[in-house]
């Protein structure tokens, strides 16, 4: 019987290795991922053996320049034994500044996307892919403008103590001081006391994974209500920013071939604003008269001083959840 259950037990990990590399051949040869792939270069990453507990961060970043460096050198200090950003055609700073960036740390690699269609799905799965053969144990997907932190350790830490096969973040909006300040990581924030309600997920590195638009989900993985780690957002820095972004955004998904319609329908309708009408929603949005949108209650906020130089979550308490 001992024998029975244990040829049993081997068949179906063997069974659960082909389907796996099944769904990995699908993917690779899937249209989207083609493109992706296609528009790839620069990546220059050996092959390694898997280290355990480390993880590596993956980005897709355009005209980031203003937060690119606060947002690399805080996954730097979070402990990333990789960071793996690809560039999609910036016309600002933001290469340069990844080059720069580069060349102090060398767990910085920096690679160029040059297919212009918002393919995000694809283009991070494919490189959560490219991290794992670097050696990657965690694939935590990042916009350039999110600050990931765990509750008491650094996400280093996190992940070497979590036999978890995911985990998700929590996010709570953040923002300038008021609607004339420039965003300032080292200054004055507000930030939402409850989070959004949209996690984004880490998981452990596999052959492929398909990572969900917006880096909120993954493939047939249900999300969870326990969100263990935290992140703050600044997607709001600046009122030039905020215009340049929905417009760059609606841009990326009209060139974006068979995607969903309904993708990113808050850019299109901003992107469709006057100016004027885009410096009112931009006020509206940093004096809480509205959230998100529009689309969510209003949240409360708490004013927090230097969050730029937290090495775990609300270390004091200021945010309270």
């Amino acid at each position: 019987m001992e024998v029975s259950a244990s040829v049993a037990n081997a068949a179906g990990r063997l069974t659960d290795e082909v389907r796996a590399r099944v769904r990995m051949l699908r993917a690779l040869r899937s249209r989207e991922v083609r493109l992706a792939r296609k528009g790839f270069v620069d990546i220059d990453l050996p092959r390694a053996s898997r280290v355990p507990g480390s993880f590596w961060a993956v980005m897709m970043v355009k005209n980031e320049a203003d937060v690119i460096e606060s947002t690399v050198n805080h996954l730097l200090s979070q402990g990333a034994a990789g960071i793996l950003v690809a560039d999609n055609l910036s016309t600002d700073a933001t290469l340069d500044l990844l080059r720069s960036l580069a060349e102090r740390d060398n767990r910085v690699h920096v690679a160029r996307d040059l297919e212009p269609g918002y393919y995000q799905s694809a283009k991070m799965s494919y490189l959560a892919r490219r991290a794992w053969k670097a050696g990657a144990d965690w694939i935590v997907p990042v916009d350039a403008d999110e600050h990931w932190f765990a509750p008491k350790f650094s996400l280093a830490d996190y992940f070497r103590r979590s036999d978890a096969p995911r985990a998700w973040a929590a996010m709570h909006e953040a923002y300038p001081e008021n609607a004339d300040a420039r965003w300032e990581p080292m200054g004055l924030i507000q930030v939402e006391r409850d989070p959004g309600p949209l996690p984004k997920v880490a998981f452990k590195a596999a052959p492929w994974t398909w990572i969900g638009d917006g880096n909120h989900s993954l493939r047939g993985v249900p999300p969870s209500r326990q969100a263990d780690l935290k992140l703050l957002h600044y997607q709001y820095r600046s009122q030039a920013q905020f215009s340049s972004k929905v417009q760059g955004g609606v841009a990326a998904l009209n060139r974006a071939v068979g995607q969903n319609p309904e993708m990113g329908q808050h850019w299109r309708e901003q992107a469709a604003m006057s100016e004027t009408a885009r410096g009112d929603r931009w006020r509206d949005l940093v004096e809480s008269r509205i959230e998100d949108h529009g689309q969510r209650r209003r949240a409360s906020r708490v004013l927090v001083r230097a969050p730029g130089a937290w090495a775990t979550w609300d270390p004091s308490g200021e945010i309270g959840v």
